[in-house]
């Protein structure tokens, strides 16, 4: 018991101390070296972006192609990569092997020719 007395004597002197040196201010007098700052307005607004529509920049968020339903693809349980039309355009890709060269996590094969004379 006496352990438990001794926590709780801690525990109260602790509270007291604290108390005792924290300073004393009277509401609405500011103190010599505060500083008032400026009010400061913010605005902002969310883009409604959907699977099927435009994607803002480079990085799309929603996709329909992996379980046809508008879903985050954070909660899509697969790989899903998306190359955004600006992305297209701006690599300047005019096949589809082309755009695919910056999709991660996948691979391009042309395996549908015969074999050249470069395989022997």
């Amino acid at each position: 018991m006496s352990m438990r007395r001794t926590l709780v004597s801690l525990c109260v002197i602790q509270a007291i101390s604290q108390a005792a040196w924290a300073d004393q201010v009277t509401a609405g007098q500011p103190s010599s070296d505060s500083i008032e700052l400026q009010n400061i307005d913010i605005q902002g607004a969310a883009s409604a972006e959907n699977a099927q529509g435009p994607v803002d920049g480079y990085r799309a968020t929603r996709s329909a192609s992996a379980t046809r339903t508008d879903t985050s693809l954070h909660e899509t349980p697969q790989s899903v990569s998306v190359v955004t039309r600006e992305a297209v355009e701006d690599i300047g890709a005019t096949r589809l092997q082309d755009a695919l060269d910056y999709a991660g996590g996948g691979g391009r094969g042309n395996n549908f020719g015969g074999q050249g004379l470069t395989t022997f």
